[in-house]
């Protein structure tokens, strides 16, 4: 089973999350509406940096929602 993340950089409350939040909104929003496939969703949302992967070449098998720092990846 392979996961993916979602970048906490992104997530945060207060003015200074605003706009990095609604065009983290929009860029999901649109994957959402452009995607062809389960798998093509989780393909754009990374491609638009609402998801990060553990393994760039392992295609995930489902989808868990956990908030992570990039650093603590590397």
């Amino acid at each position: 089973m392979q996961n993916i993340e979602a970048d906490y950089l992104v997530i945060g409350a207060g003015a200074m999350f605003a706009d990095r939040i609604k065009a983290a909104f929009i860029a999901q929003l649109r994957a959402i509406s452009d995607a062809t496939s389960p798998d093509d969703l989780l393909t754009r949302l990374g491609d638009a940096g609402a998801l990060l992967r553990l393994d760039p070449d392992v295609r995930p098998t489902m989808y868990r929602c956990a908030t992570v720092q990039p650093t603590a990846l590397a």
